[in-house]
């Protein structure tokens, strides 16, 4: 999930984006993609984001909802990012190559990257996060990526190797989406269950933001890192704030508490719309939809799977064809 620069990971997260001209200057995607790329972004203030939902955990390993994987992608860095056109760029890693075997894979870190609390970050930590993910049983959603890893090894304190048993495809995707974790702070907390009972308010990390202030079930505020090796941001603070319901976070944003919010309601888009105080920014965004047909009859159905429905229809490939290729609306 995470994108760089720090526009690129909340706006296109979104597929429709709502910023009110209040108080808090709104910031401009300077990004090549953007129709105002040529336009002088915005520096300092504070955007502040609605959201109608609080992170269900600030531990990445325990949390599953955007909310706080948003919050993650900013105080944590990764080794490289996907940008506005899915390509990787260089992020926590300045270069990486791949073996002959397709299956080795090195990164050389930047120099100058530390953690929040001052201590280098080195390729021990990135060894430590992926290792981390490959033992466990359960790490989240995070899992996933470590699930043919062989081996990771420091050759020295810039460079890691992460080895698989098998080639993979989706690398990109494998390399932009774990958050790389301080060594020195996970590896004392102890056993399994121990790591996944963290509640990691202090979350300290190397990305672009720290955390600052955080009321569960109410905000979170993460400051800017000023000084950070790659990312500097432009602003000086995020703050997510949480409203009960949708109507009350829209009307934040109509009288100015807010400058951001996602809106995924047409009736209230065009609402806004006439609104000289609000810019609407209708886009698209990038998603995979999974159609599983149930094509398995009762009389073959293995023992403790389910229900076999087997819908004479679905035995036939036309139909389910058909059905993939049917027009889908996200509205």
């Amino acid at each position: 999930m995470p994108r760089r620069p720090l526009l690129s990971i909340i706006a296109p997260l979104v597929a429709l984006l709502l910023v009110a001209c209040s108080a808090s200057s709104p910031v401009t995607d300077s990004t090549p993609d953007s129709p105002d790329a040529t336009a002088a972004p915005a520096s300092g203030g504070t955007l502040t984001v609605g959201r109608t939902a609080a992170p269900d955990s600030l531990n990445p390993g325990s949390g599953y909802v955007t909310e706080s994987f948003d919050i993650w992608f900013l105080v944590y860095d990764t080794l490289i990012y996907t940008d506005l056109r899915n390509q990787p760029q260089p992020l926590l890693a300045s270069e990486w190559s791949v073996g002959e075997d397709g299956r080795t894979w090195t990164f050389k870190l930047r120099e100058g990257a530390t953690w929040h609390d001052g201590t280098p970050l080195t390729a021990e930590d990135v060894v430590f996060t992926f290792e981390l993910l490959r033992d466990f049983e359960s790490f989240g959603l995070f899992k996933v990526y470590a699930d043919v890893l062989e081996r990771a090894t420091a050759t020295d304190a810039t460079t890691a190797v992460l080895t698989f048993s098998e080639p993979v495809a989706d690398t990109d995707e494998r390399f932009s989406s774990v958050p790389i974790l301080p060594r020195h702070i996970w590896s004392a907390l102890g056993d399994e269950a121990a790591v996944l009972e963290y509640e990691n308010t202090e979350m300290i990390g190397s990305g672009p933001f720290r955390m600052a202030e955080y009321v569960p079930g109410q905000f979170t505020r993460l400051e800017a890192v000023k000084d950070h090796y790659f990312d500097p941001p432009a602003i000086d603070e995020v703050i997510f704030r949480v409203f009960g319901n949708g109507d009350a976070m829209v009307q934040a944003l109509r009288i100015g508490e807010i400058d951001l919010i996602e809106v995924q309601s047409n009736t209230v888009v065009r609402s806004l719309q006439s609104e000289a105080s609000i810019q609407v920014e209708v886009g698209t965004q990038a998603a995979l939809t999974d159609i599983f047909f149930n094509v398995v009859t009762p009389e073959n159905c293995p023992p403790d799977v389910g229900v076999c429905s087997g819908h004479p229809a679905l035995q036939d490939v036309r139909v389910r064809q058909r059905s993939h290729t049917l027009p889908t609306s996200s509205s």
